[in-house]
């Protein structure tokens, strides 16, 4: 088992901002740093006591991304290795996080508010269940598939441009008002057409027209 020695920084930029630590090698290893600057795929760090920065690259475990001012636990290797920030210890101010796990997936905390953003969102399970309080959707397309729906509500409003709907057979019951209100209104059957009820009224303001090669009355 390799003896344990202190850390060597004396080739690193920032090497007197550094503390000697005692790590299995003598030429890498761990360190409490400062996030000074953060770019696409680099980030400045430097000692808590200031000092020259050190280059930096996001490691692929630390899904957090850094910000200006957190404190970060970063990996030293040689100085003509890449050095990694492994993990966000302490963050410099509450404020909106990003979680990266992906290029192009990464999740954002605003508050109490959770943003994901992703090419595509694919969910499984046997079995699920939500509960919110508030839900909008806002969609250029919308595809659904189920071999049974059940909507319990008690209103459902619905404004649509244009609706068009295909159904095999339909049966409605209502106990209360059943009330249509447009400009036209066409009924089309192939067959028959049957209303059936105690009392039946017609009210028209200018003229009734019936039509039709016999008509029985009685």
């Amino acid at each position: 088992m390799p003896s344990r020695s202190a850390l060597n920084v004396s080739g690193f930029r920032n090497a007197s901002s550094l503390k000697q630590l005692n790590f299995p090698s003598s030429e890498n290893g761990l360190s409490r740093l400062i996030v000074t600057d953060v770019t696409d795929d680099v980030i400045l760090v430097e000692g808590q006591d200031g000092g020259p920065s050190l280059r930096t690259s996001l490691s692929a475990s630390c899904i957090l991304n850094p910000q200006l001012g957190d404190q970060v636990l970063v990996y030293l290797d040689h100085e003509s290795q890449a050095h990694f920030v492994l993990a966000v210890l302490k963050q410099a101010a509450q404020r909106s996080r990003s979680y990266s796990l992906g290029k192009e997936v990464s999740l954002l905390t605003d508050g109490n508010h959770l943003h994901i953003k992703a090419h595509a969102i694919n969910l499984t399970a046997t079995e699920s269940e939500f509960r919110i309080e508030r839900f909008q959707g806002i969609y250029q397309d919308k595809s659904e598939r189920a071999n049974t729906i059940t909507v319990v509500a008690n209103l459902v409003r619905h404004q649509m441009d244009r609706m068009i709907a295909k159904i095999r057979n339909s049966f409605r019951l209502i106990d209360g008002l059943d009330r249509t209100q447009a400009a036209n209104i066409q009924y089309t059957a192939e067959h028959q057409i049957l209303l059936k009820s105690s009392f039946t009224k017609l009210h028209s303001q200018h003229a009734v027209k019936v039509d039709a090669k016999k008509i029985d009355l009685g």
